[in-house]
């Protein structure tokens, strides 16, 4: 699934993002959004990677799963992105949940059973009474679907690279697995999967599609290849068909495929000669999804659109009927005369297709969006979903977290403040929302604040409003009615990204960090200024010291006691694209992209270091503290709570050459079959303690003696990823354990 390139990282929503282009975003968003981002990315200032002061620079902690930190709850919901349905049963995922619902009447999905796994849901193959699922970050998992109420994992296979898509053909898988390519996996025992096979194609595998002795891959960048696979055990590549852009979907038909390209559309090939694949025609509009029956193709396209097009005469298809479904189709499944289309941000839809010329929307199941943001008052934490709106969830119990209420609001929603009753959302197309939150269970919209820009983030304290917008730099509006807010002052400083109040003064992170006088509403000015030229998104004040985030993720620390004068003091290079932060007392943490949440000690400003992590299943966005716990809006993953321990945790300690030398586990491989042997190499009787990826204890050996072999495996022990660890000793190895 192209159809957003890589989701956990969220590229395309990213939307004012310095990675992408212009007319990247275009080709991403459609034309719906063309004049927000025309006006996001025109005169961007964040052209170059400003250079960090090398004297005040940390680098990140190397790499593991967890570092003092466990996994307290969540609320994994999230897009959809995959069906399959079976007689009276669809089975669909909600980010990171399997759900069975049951469609005996489609046009009111009912829900039967959920399961929770540990990554986002991207395909799913069902095969009597297993399902096969491409579980993103671990591979092909399979689950006992015999009770649909009661879902359960059996069995599960670790993949290289991101798991894409999934097709299962008698007793083996064949898993999409991105820059890896084709896995084939023999699944004769789905409590055991076990790869047999596997073709590293040149593109990143999107999903697959096998036929006789045939596998076609849509292959991303590399359009579509073709393999033999009469033996599983060395398949061998006989054909390509490159369309210069990214093929995301296939669909065999007889001796013509037919694929979907994001950009270009359609590709109908002939394969009569796999080895010689034939263009023989196209029909023009991007397209991330497809699905062929009879003389019809049935296609999800990037203009949030479900289009029927008539391809009788290959040579010249043409659409016969649409559907605008507003989301992003990512696959289809046609059984008799319905189409169940998974729209991503949108969830199920149902469509009729009795009549291609007239289709019609006759139901649908909703899943969620990406979350973007999130703000915590009392028991609840709001949550701001990028394309849909505000989400109530209730954390009065962080172990289980109870969703509450929904409001759906514009679109691009890049940030949530709330105060009293009333919960203000940045929203890049409509302003800044305002909605009334007093019964969590039912929010309503009030009012907007208008500002004729693009608002990109907001700052509420009292009666007024603190707006970063993209076009007018800092706005203030009073929102004493909040029904009708007003504004009251604007000060154009540059393309204002975010904003932290403190007293008299607003600091924004831009073009460097503006620090403007506040204390007249009506008048107000520049005060102070940090590192012009350099490209800021994000901005935190606690006393006088700011915490701000290049646009590329590293943080600087910024001394303000005297604000007319702010000074860098101290900095940490972060491993990845650090999105937002959070400061309470002598911690802050980070929501640090696909680095999931980091946290640092800044007791010491000039010399913060990195004391805990969790890596999170998708991409970290939002980030808040309270207490012990961090709340990660963690995009097409939901939800996290995260328990920050200070002492307990997983790390796979990763030592230089010459740390070396000290090392008391010796693995001969970080990758096993069934079972994994590893000596203890101590001076002393010691305990090793075994952990899974959530930092739960698996196995613990207790008085291994020097120079002992263990042995780590076994039926209880199922496929994935875990850290052998010493107790008393910070040494951590990751091991990845496949059956």
């Amino acid at each position: 699934m192209f159809k957003k390139v890589i989701i956990v990282f969220l590229v395309l929503v990213l939307f004012c993002s310095v990675f992408l282009s212009g007319s990247d975003l275009l080709s991403e968003l459609g034309d719906r959004y063309k004049s927000t981002i025309e006006r996001l990315t025109k005169n961007h200032p964040f052209n170059i990677r400003p250079e960090f002061p090398k004297d005040v620079l940390k680098r990140s902690a190397m790499r593991g799963d967890s570092l003092n930190c466990t996994l307290e709850g969540g609320w994994f919901r999230g897009p959809c992105d995959a069906v399959f349905a079976v007689d009276t049963l669809a089975y669909i995922g909600d980010g990171g949940y399997f759900k069975i619902l049951n469609i005996k009447e489609p046009s009111d999905p009912i829900l039967l059973g959920t399961l929770r796994t540990s990554s986002f849901i991207e395909d799913i193959y069902i095969q009597d009474t297993i399902a096969y699922v491409a579980n993103y970050y671990e591979g092909l998992i399979t689950i006992d679907i015999s009770d649909p109420n009661h879902p359960t994992k059996i069995g599960s296979y670790v993949t290289s690279d991101f798991a894409k898509g999934v097709y299962v053909k008698d007793t083996l898988a064949y898993v999409a697995s991105n820059t890896e390519g084709l896995y084939i996996i023999n699944v004769s025992d789905p409590n055991n999967p076990e790869m047999i096979g596997l073709f590293n194609t040149n593109g990143q595998a999107q999903n697959v599609y096998v036929k006789d002795t045939l596998a076609y891959i849509a292959d991303g960048s590399e359009g579509l290849c073709i393999i033999n696979v009469s033996n599983p055990e060395i398949p061998e590549t006989i054909g390509y068909f490159n369309t210069n852009d990214y093929v995301c979907d296939l669909s065999v038909v007889d001796t013509t495929i037919y694929i979907a390209d994001q950009t270009t559309g359609v590709y109908i090939i002939n394969i009569s000669d796999p080895a010689n694949p034939d263009s023989i025609g196209l029909f023009n509009t991007g397209t991330y999804s497809v699905n062929v029956r009879d003389s019809f193709a049935y296609v999800g396209t990037s203009l949030n659109d479900f289009r029927i097009i008539n391809v009788s005469n290959p040579g010249s298809p043409f659409e016969v009927g649409t559907v605008n479904t507003n989301g992003m189709g990512q696959s289809i499944f046609l059984k008799d005369t319905i189409a169940f289309l998974s729209d991503d941000y949108e969830g199920l839809r149902v469509i009729d297709i009795s009549n291609p010329m007239i289709p019609s929307e006759i139901g649908c199941y909703e899943t969620k969006g990406y979350s973007y943001d999130l703000y915590i008052k009392d028991t609840y934490v709001y949550i701001a979903d990028f394309y849909k709106g505000l989400q109530v969830v209730d954390i009065s119990d962080p172990a289980i977290p109870l969703e509450l209420g929904f409001h759906r609001i514009g679109n691009l929603i890049l940030s949530v403040y709330v105060q009293d009753s009333l919960a203000y959302l940045a929203s890049c197309d409509s302003g800044l929302c305002i909605v009334n939150v007093s019964d969590p269970l039912e929010p309503f919209q009030m009012g907007v604040c208008n500002t004729g820009g693009v608002v990109l983030d907001a700052y509420v304290r009292d009666t007024l409003a603190y707006i970063a917008d993209a076009d007018s730099g800092i706005c203030i509006f009073n929102v004493s009615n909040p029904e009708f807010p007003f504004k009251v002052s604007c000060l154009n400083i540059g393309y204002a990204w975010g904003i932290h109040v403190q007293d008299s003064l607003a600091y924004i992170a831009t073009n460097g960090l503006r620090i403007v006088d506040i204390s007249n509403p009506q008048v107000i000015s520049e005060k102070g200024v940090y590192g012009v030229g350099e490209g800021f998104k994000c901005v935190y004040v606690v006393d006088t010291l700011a915490y701000l985030l290049e646009q590329w993720g590293n943080l600087h620390i910024i001394n303000i006691s005297d604000p007319a004068n702010p000074d860098s003091i101290g900095g940490y290079e972060t491993a990845n694209s650090t999105e937002k932060i959070f400061v309470q007392d002598t911690l802050a943490y980070l929501a640090d992209g696909s680095g999931g949440l980091r946290i640092l000690d800044v007791s010491d400003p000039a010399d913060p270091s990195e004391v805990g992590f969790y890596e999170t299943g998708s991409y970290a966005y939002g980030v808040w503290a309270q207490g012990n716990l961090a709340y990660v809006a963690d995009c097409s993953d939901g939800l996290y709570i995260i328990r920050y321990t200070g002492g307990a945790g997983v790390e796979e300690k990763q030592e230089t050459l010459e740390e070396n030398t000290a090392r008391y586990l010796v693995l001969p491989s970080n990758i096993a079959v069934n079972s994994l042997n590893f000596t203890y190499k101590g001076n002393t009787p010691g305990t090793i303690i075994v952990r899974d990826i959530t930092g739960r204890v698996v196995k613990e050996y207790t008085d291994v003696k020097p120079e002992k072999t263990l042995k780590f495996g076994g039926k209880e022990i199922l496929s994935g990823i875990y850290f052998i660890g010493i107790k008393g000793n910070k040494e951590r190895r990751k091991v990845v354990l496949v059956k």
